[in-house]
């Protein structure tokens, strides 16, 4: 699982409809021009080096809008967005002129967010404007230190050379009258020769009718690029700076015939996908989505699962086409949002011949374990919504509950259709709806469960929201497969793992009265174990013995981490052909 970066999450129809449009094609058609001008936003952005790293990022906007009054805020940029800081590190130096002159600005700032999630800065002009407005400021590069703990990719940081974020830590926008035609232009004669700027949106200078919450959520990677393909071109495109210590081409070309197979499948060609790979020296989190793209971290000289890799990536450009629950600020959509990403990715790729049928069935039976070893897999929708920053446990629910209950969806269609029907076609119209830009909702999938299962088909669905254990039917992965029963031991430590200073892993979030507690274990204590939170099944009935360092002691904790015996499925191969499988 990745970090989610939320404003990406909205993908409607703008993010799948909207336009590259380039200089060319405006002076094809002046109404075009002249229309998409009004509001429209124009973008320079200069890299400054010193002794050839990056030091800044110039940008200059000139906004083409109406008046803004006196008192009303002109530009907005996060102070924190995500746990990142912004790049603008002093909102002073931000200036803002227009056919007047220099405007007078008052900073406006949120109070601090105590998860350090989300603070926003605002600047309000002494006078009302007149004519376009000219911005000016630079951004800065974030400092990273060995203390620098991880979190979402969307901080503006250097890599050799090179610089790389998201738009929404390095861009003060405005905060009305989108969408709006944003023209990107990039000056890159302090960089290395023969270095490219790639963005979500595309190599070099683009021009592209946008919303902000688009833009904002678009990656930039600036710098000696490498690409796949090497001149950058085409639909689908991976950019990085290091080289690693994998096969990362190889990982990519997988993942780029995934994204063709799942182009046709859903039936919706031509859509851009960009992954941008950044490299750090420690880990430095796992990876986000954006518009119409995925970045993900790498660690320097670091070996990584080629298997895992390409299936990350999938799992992201799965997302392009799966799309997002309307208004899905919050994780109350991700039964849909991530259940379908995560049951499709496996199922489209099996059927493209990318994926062995051992692999498919390793990670559907990985779910179904996970699915019965957690002990929040019974909350409810709103619940896990709730819980989702909090718990892990809950954070999880989604990707697992979700992915088998399509598959129980369509293991239901097959009976009673004598294996004609599939839950593609309830699918289906979901990804549709999200490319028209008529959202999606528990509503439409309702009305398509109604049609096709009737009341017992609706029903299910809300038991299932409700958190009512799944029914795993004996055909839930089709004929080559039996099921067979299987008793599974939920893991509840009672802590988590949490990264801290230096890379340091830590307890945190000690439960008072678990079984770790009562051994002993203290918040802030180092945890020593490689993987303190493995849930080896056949270590199940052993104690578990946790070793930590405590004011630079070492101590060894032993205790029962393991919940009570829960009566559940696995799934076996048949000597049924595969080609007879029917997946």
């Amino acid at each position: 699982m990745t970090f989610a970066f939320k404003k990406a999450a909205k993908r409607l129809s703008l993010s799948r409809r909207a336009v590259l449009v380039s200089a060319a094609v405006l002076s094809m058609f002046p109404g075009l021009a002249r229309s998409a001008d009004h509001g429209a936003l124009d973008l320079r952005l200069k890299p400054h080096t010193q002794g050839g790293i990056v030091v800044g990022i110039e940008v200059e906007e000139v906004l083409h809008q109406a008046p803004v009054s006196r008192g009303t805020p002109i530009l907005q940029m996060p102070i924190v967005a995500t746990l990142a800081p912004s790049s603008l590190e002093d909102p002073k130096t931000l200036t803002v002129s227009d056919a007047k002159g220099p405007l007078s600005l008052s900073i406006q700032e949120e109070p601090p967010d105590p998860s350090n999630f989300k603070q926003d800065r605002r600047w309000v002009a002494d006078r009302d404007t007149q004519g376009d407005l000219h911005v000016h400021y630079t951004g800065h590069p974030r400092v990273v230190t060995p203390a620098t703990r991880p979190g979402p990719l969307v901080d503006v940081r250097t890599e050799g050379a090179g610089v790389y974020g998201a738009m929404v830590t390095l861009l003060a926008l405005p905060e009305t009258a989108w969408p709006r035609r944003v023209s990107l232009h990039w000056v890159l004669d302090e960089l290395p020769p023969g270095s490219r700027a790639a963005t979500s949106i595309g190599l070099a200078d683009r021009t592209m009718v946008m919303r902000r919450d688009e833009l904002e959520a678009s990656f930039f990677m600036a710098g000696p690029l490498n690409s796949l393909p090497e001149d950058g071109s085409g639909s689908f495109v991976v950019y990085w700076i290091t080289p690693p210590a994998w096969d990362l081409e190889g990982a990519a070309d997988w993942t780029r015939k995934a994204y063709e197979y799942f182009s046709t499948f859903w039936r919706h060609t031509g859509l851009p996908f960009r992954i941008f790979m950044r490299t750090t020296a420690r880990f430095q989190g796992g990876g986000g989505g954006g518009f119409n793209s995925f970045i993900f971290g790498n660690v320097e000289d670091a070996p990584r699962d080629p298997v895992e890799a390409r299936e990350l990536m999938a799992h992201e450009t799965s997302h392009n086409f799966i799309g997002h629950t309307s208004g899905d600020s919050t994780a109350g959509g991700q039964w849909y949002s991530e259940g379908a990403d995560v049951y499709y990715m496996n199922l489209l790729t099996y059927r493209a011949g990318l994926m062995p049928l051992d692999r498919f069935a390793l990670n559907m039976n990985t779910l179904v374990a996970e699915y019965y070893e957690n002990p929040l897999s019974h909350l409810s929708n709103e619940e896990v919504t709730r819980q989702f920053f909090s718990s892990h446990d809950a954070e999880v629910v989604p990707y697992q509950r979700g992915p088998l209950y399509f598959a129980v969806v369509d293991a239901r269609l097959r009976e009673i259709s004598g294996g004609r029907r599939r839950v593609d076609e309830l699918v289906r119209p979901m990804v549709d709806s999200s490319f028209n830009g008529q959202g999606i909702t528990p509503d439409l999938w309702k009305g398509l469960l109604r049609k096709a299962l009737g009341e017992a088909g609706v029903k299910e669905f809300e038991a299932m929201m409700r958190g009512d254990s799944l029914d795993l039917t004996a055909d839930l992965l089709g004929a080559c497969f039996r099921r067979e029963p299987k008793v599974y031991r939920q893991f509840r430590p009672g802590y988590r793992a949490n990264t801290e200073e230096l890379g340091v892993r830590k307890v945190s979030r000690l439960v008072a009265d678990s079984p770790a507690a009562e051994a002993g274990v203290r918040n802030g204590d180092e945890l020593l174990d490689p993987e303190p939170l493995a849930t080896d099944q056949s270590r199940a009935d052993r104690p578990f013995e946790l070793h930590v360092r405590r004011d630079g002691q070492p101590l060894i904790f032993t205790f029962d981490a393991w919940g009570p015996r829960v009566d559940g499925w696995t799934y076996v191969r048949t000597q049924v052909p595969e080609q007879d499988c029917h997946l």
